[in-house]
């Protein structure tokens, strides 16, 4: 493969992982990032950083300067679909040949998740360009349990729906395969990722628990008090309220869908939640572990 490859969202979990494995790969990276310094400090050389914002075209147009393929990844944010667009907009500028595109599962003018909609829209404009793109599209990532598990109980209105999870890790591979190696049929195409099973949040917990040797349960609770819980924690109210709407997706079983294309396209099994949680114990336990005085969640 020739040509130059531009990575937004560098910093992230997926970017800095798609950085790493492209540098591996012998391919040395463009990433537009907002802070050199700072990105420098998680990327080290992988990588040809160059300061921008996706917020500005003209940021975007001097990133693209002789890029052939364009890997987009936002934040969740009120501005996420101007930041998408900004970027398809500019790679058609450009002439870009590739834009490989993450996206929430299912995402489009009928989801009930407000970033649904916007990621939707975002992928239509990039579906009806002139550009070949590859929309990756997923339900969870792993990563975000270690967030979830404080003081042993996952707390959750899914009841026992299951969702497909997947490491970070291997849709960062699905991603590097896609630039580097675009098999015919993942091209002008939208594919499901997702690790090996679908499990619910009692299966989680048991997983975890295992896996770790820390006590982990799932704690059923009523929907208002999941998006009152990420409120507690400062997060915008629409926020909140999609990931109440999430749980729901969860216990209506609209995001259990196991595919095989992280094997299909990278040659390798995705990890499953056991060899995760395995392979980051020590971060389950800290977040497992009593707060001080010894009180357990729940």
């Amino acid at each position: 493969m020739s040509g130059t490859i531009l990575v937004t969202g560098a910093t992230g979990r997926v970017g800095s992982e798609l950085v790493r494995l492209l540098a591996g790969a012998g391919v040395r990276p463009r990433a537009l990032v907002r802070d050199v310094e700072r990105a420098r400090q998680k990327l080290g050389d992988a990588a040809d950083l160059v300061a921008g914002d996706l917020n500005r075209p003209a940021d975007l147009d001097a990133a693209l300067a002789g890029v052939e393929r364009l890997f987009v990844l936002t934040a969740t944010s009120r501005g996420q679909l101007t930041q998408e667009r900004n970027a398809i907009d500019a790679a058609v500028r450009a002439g870009v040949r590739h834009v490989v595109k993450l996206s929430v599962l299912d995402a489009g003018r009928e989801s009930p998740l407000r970033h649904g909609v916007w990621q939707g829209d975002a992928n239509a404009l990039l579906v009806n360009s002139a550009v070949d793109h590859t929309v990756l599209q997923l339900a969870f990532f792993m990563q975000n349990l270690f967030g979830m598990v404080a003081g042993g109980a996952i707390r959750s209105s899914a009841g026992d729906g299951r969702v497909a999870m997947v490491d970070a890790r291997d849709v960062a591979a699905a991603a590097t395969a896609v630039l580097t190696d675009c098999p015919d049929w993942a091209r002008n195409e939208t594919l499901v990722l997702s690790g090996p099973e679908a499990l619910s949040f009692d299966d989680t917990a048991k997983v975890l628990a295992e896996a770790t040797g820390v006590p982990v349960r799932h704690l059923p609770v009523p929907r208002e008090q999941v998006a009152a819980m990420l409120r507690q924690f400062g997060a915008e109210e629409w926020y909140a309220e999609d990931v109440a709407v999430f749980n729901d997706l969860i216990a209506a079983g609209r995001v259990q869908a196991v595919t095989d294309t992280v094997r299909r396209l990278t040659g390798a099994e995705p990890r499953s939640l056991g060899d995760f949680a395995r392979e980051f114990a020590a971060v389950f336990q800290r977040a497992a572990a009593p707060p001080p005085g010894g009180w357990r969640a729940g």
